[in-house]
């Protein structure tokens, strides 16, 4: 490497003694980045001396420490991501809606059990996608401390095979649920007849024997008008439709919270050409009634008079009627075709009506058999 000349050397000391006058130490302490910008370095002909120059060169290095400042502190940091907070989960109703239809036929086909089961994973199924997966199943309703919690998960594989092809379709690793129409197709009814109810999940969450009992009370509660009481409707005929003996009934009235009303029956007058058919008709159920008030006639007159059957009303609110109609538009095809086979004696038909709001509407019926009508007195019935 040349040596510097003497002329080169005097340069640099002149150069020196002009930087201790202004009073410029230049910095080498801090090494400069590879992308930062350079500091300015004037021209030999303008040399260090000029003040303008001195200034601008502070300038351009006051903004390229900033700029080098604010881009370490935009400089994101792996220490604590910045993570979105999760969405609350979605709450499920308290209530579910049930078909009284349906929950009779899984009374008379014995299956509450299987039947419970996919009622609350049905409302478990907020989204609505029709299927959930065994880990939530048993998480939901085989877990302790759950809300939800029914049984064990023993038990509950049990239920999910007996359930399978009635009420849902089990794989390895889902549940996927029936709707409506196919469920009632498995549990052998062919028309949804009622209006559905809303029963609380906490009813069905409970024992199984609270859960039979509010299933067959959805039946009385569905049958309320907005008029008043329900029609009459006899032990033998929920016998029919439910499966159920009187005492069972009785028993799963009282847990549920259905009332009953006492009806009667007013005839012709005692010595009338029909007093004596009808008290034979009506056998121990009959009964001499005397009006001393006189509001069927003339006062102290004496009538025959029956008790009928009793009305019940139930403890649950009525739902929206929804779809019923189309399914039961597509169940009577399936059943139209013969999916249950000729002859079934397991399937239920509803008997004709036998008691109405008015006289008018009775007298239209032509078919054969005592018809009733209300009258202005609760649990008075006058008969055709």
């Amino acid at each position: 490497m040349n040596e510097p000349t003497a002329v080169l050397q005097e340069a640099q000391r002149q150069l020196e003694a002009i930087r201790n006058k202004l009073g410029i130490t230049p910095s080498i302490s801090a090494p400069i980045a590879p992308d930062a910008p350079k500091t300015i370095i004037p021209p030999p002909h303008l040399g260090w001396e000029s003040v303008t120059v001195t200034a601008v060169a502070r300038q351009a290095e006051t903004r390229r420490q900033k700029s080098t400042f604010n881009a370490d502190w935009l400089t994101p940091t792996t220490s604590s991501p910045i993570t979105p907070a999760p969405l609350p989960p979605c709450s499920p109703a308290p209530d579910i809606t049930i078909y009284p239809d349906l929950a009779l036929g899984m009374l008379r086909e014995e299956q509450t059990a299987a039947g419970r089961i996919w009622l609350l994973l049905r409302h478990l199924d907020t989204n609505g996608q029709g299927w959930l997966s065994i880990e939530e199943v048993r998480a939901r309703l085989a877990s302790k401390g759950e809300p939800l919690r029914v049984c064990g998960w023993r038990q509950m594989r049990n239920l999910l095979a007996a359930g399978d092809g009635v009420f849902w379709r089990r794989e390895k690793e889902r549940v996927w649920l029936f709707g409506v129409m196919k469920t009632a197709v498995s549990l052998k009814v062919p028309y949804l007849q009622q209006r559905p109810v809303a029963v609380p999940v906490a009813a069905l969450a409970k024992s199984i024997g609270s859960a039979r009992a509010h299933l067959y009370a959805t039946f009385h509660s569905s049958r309320v008008k907005a008029t008043g009481a329900a029609s009459p409707i006899a032990r033998a005929t929920l016998t029919d439709l439910s499966a159920l003996s009187g005492h069972t009934q009785r028993k799963y009235e009282r847990q549920a919270g259905v009332t009953a009303q006492t009806n009667y029956s007013i005839g012709e007058k005692i010595g009338g050409t029909n007093a004596e058919e009808r008290a034979w008709q009506n056998g121990r159920a009959a009964f001499t009634f005397k009006d001393k008030k006189g509001k069927q006639g003339q006062a102290d007159s004496s009538y025959v008079a029956w008790q009928l059957p009793n009305s019940y009303a139930g403890p649950h609110a009525h739902r929206p009627r929804g779809q019923q109609k189309r399914i039961n538009r597509k169940l009577a095809d399936l059943f139209m075709k013969g999916m249950t086979g000729n002859g079934d004696k397991t399937m239920i038909a509803y008997r004709p009506r036998r008691f109405f709001a008015d006289g008018n509407k009775a007298a239209k019926e032509s078919t054969d058999g005592s018809h009733y009508w209300r009258s202005h007195h609760n649990g008075i019935w006058y008969a055709k």
